[in-house]
């Protein structure tokens, strides 16, 4: 009998050996035609978060959705390493230390300087990508 999801929840390890591959790879191509139907490029975008700062757990899947996308033609910015090359002293500016009043759980998202820290790389991607386009 196979597995029902509710059976499942103790045992990841069913949900990570290759089950969601399929889905991402959908759910690219999809977002990539509705892009091209609209005239417009895509790009997947991996905000950091401060955690990813300390650790890289994360990486492997990191590079398996860079893969994913790359092989359709789609780019990819992971931010993680731009974080990674700020030094300690300046991390602590880009995340939020504490929850803020009126915005539970927000230790560990970006503060307006993160933003502004992260919207200079992203703008400078796609001011590559209208140069690309233009010539």
């Amino acid at each position: 009998q196979k597995d029902h999801f509710s059976n499942t929840l103790d045992k990841p390890e069913i949900f990570i050996e290759g089950a969601g591959e399929e889905l991402i790879g959908t759910i690219f191509d999809s977002l990539n035609n509705i892009n091209k139907a609209k005239g417009s490029k895509l790009v997947i975008v991996h905000l950091p978060t401060e955690n990813e700062y300390w650790n890289k757990y994360n990486d492997g899947f990191h590079e398996f959705i860079r893969q994913e996308v790359e092989k359709r033609g789609i780019m990819y910015l992971n931010l993680v390493e731009e974080v990674r090359r700020v030094s300690y002293s300046e991390i602590t500016k880009l995340f939020f230390q504490k929850d803020i009043n009126g915005f539970d759980q927000s230790k560990g998202h970006l503060t307006p300087i993160g933003n502004t820290f992260v919207t200079k790389r992203i703008s400078k991607t796609i001011a590559k990508i209208d140069s690309f386009i233009t010539q």
